[in-house]
């Protein structure tokens, strides 16, 4: 049932969240999943929001990267800004401006892009261990949390009864959260040999 997930390139973030699982009681991993559980309609939200961001990436305005700009650079050109006015500077100003810009571009492009992935990887993670549940544990969260469906509803799809189905759900929180304990030792172990 369980499955050792391969995922290369996670940042420390993620290294230190699964350090942070390892070090954990049943308890402490419970929560985790469930707080896990409760954010991914608003993950899935910042997903699309990020996606959005890195396909139409434009600084705002000229002014917003020229305020990083190397305090040399700013000096040299009176004000700090290019403002895509660069009479009177010299092409060595005029080039150490425009490096300089792209630079910060390069740089806050980088930024939405290491973001998009750790959420994209907290969500792709959570969406697969749900998928690997056993029936009904599996379609309850997934109804419930993932698609953010009302427990009631959930329920009444199912045709299962509340009691059975606030059992249901607590048991697949518990299965989840020992596939996060689980897949985390052995990523622990292979990244020890």
């Amino acid at each position: 049932m369980r499955e050792h997930n391969n995922g290369k390139g996670d940042d420390n973030r993620h290294e230190s969240a699964r350090n942070l699982i390892m070090a954990m009681g049943k308890h402490e991993a419970r929560e985790l999943v469930i707080g896990l559980l409760e954010s991914h309609t608003d993950n899935r939200a910042k997903m699309a929001q990020l996606q959005y961001e890195l396909s139409h990436f434009c600084p705002d305005a000229e002014q917003d990267i020229n305020k990083w700009l190397p305090p040399r650079v700013a000096t040299r050109l009176g004000c700090g800004a290019c403002g895509g006015h660069l009479s009177g500077v010299t092409a060595e100003d005029a080039a150490e401006c425009s490096d300089a810009s792209n630079q910060v571009r390069s740089d806050a492009y980088g930024e939405i892009l290491k973001e998009y992935r750790a959420v994209e990887a907290k969500v792709r993670r959570l969406e697969k261990y749900v998928s690997l549940l056993k029936e009904p544990n599996s379609t309850i969260l997934r109804r419930h949390y993932l698609e953010d469906i009302p427990l009631k509803v959930v329920g009444a799809e199912m045709h299962i009864k509340e009691r059975s189905l606030q059992r249901y759900r607590d048991s697949a929180v518990d299965d989840l959260a020992g596939m996060y304990v689980y897949l985390s030792e052995l990523r622990r172990r292979a990244c020890n040999t």
